[in-house]
């Protein structure tokens, strides 16, 4: 037999949602910065010189395609739950 111990919680509903946007927002943020200077390191080795600007752009789009199928995948895994 197993006995859990509920979580006692002192935060209220909008703080667990701003310690989501906020928690959101770092790992989106990172992906990004880590994303260019990725592109900056590795591009080279290919032979492609982006600019920075370039690189961000590169890495914007995929940010964007990474979100938009983390969204739909998180919806699809909610709508098979109930």
């Amino acid at each position: 037999m197993v006995l859990t111990i509920p979580r006692l919680s002192t935060h209220n509903k909008k703080e667990k949602k701003m310690n989501d946007i906020f928690e959101s927002v770092v790992d989106v943020g990172s992906g990004f910065i880590l994303a260019v200077l990725i592109q900056l390191l590795i591009f080279p080795l290919f032979d492609l010189h982006p600019s920075i600007f370039d690189s961000m752009g590169i890495a914007l789009i995929f940010t964007v395609v990474s979100m938009t199928r983390s969204a739909l995948w998180r919806r699809y895994f909610r709508k098979r739950r109930t």
